[in-house]
């Protein structure tokens, strides 16, 4: 193989390796506890649905989130809960995983594990 044969080659491997990089980054996930609702909600901040019985109780169970979310209740759409987590409401928003961390957001998954994304 001649040397600009393998200098295209490599270019090409970089540029899908960038790719793949900025579609990982860029992939949206349930950002908890940045929400809100109504017509201060923005697109990023808009609380989606559903807190399920194992999401709550890992909250309350978590010693820096129960002081605020501490009151949190499950429910199957954020229109039947108040959704506002300045007002210790539990819900999620979907973003990236960088605006969560940037938010102050953290992340779970429907069995309750908790990861908190430092800032």
């Amino acid at each position: 193989m001649s040397n600009k044969s393998k200098l295209v080659l490599s270019a090409a491997v970089a540029g899908l390796a960038m790719g793949a990089i900025s579609a990982a980054s860029a992939e949206e996930v349930k950002c908890w506890g940045v929400n809100s609702c109504g017509a201060k909600a923005t697109a990023k901040d808009k609380a989606g649905c559903g807190v399920n019985k194992a999401q709550v109780e890992a909250v309350k169970k978590d010693k820096e989130l129960s002081a605020k979310f501490g009151k949190a209740m499950e429910h199957s759409c954020s229109g039947k809960a108040e959704c506002a987590a300045k007002g210790g409401n539990l819900n999620w928003t979907k973003v990236s995983k960088e605006e969560c961390q940037k938010l102050g957001g953290f992340l779970m998954d429907d069995k309750g594990k908790i990861e908190k994304l430092k800032k």
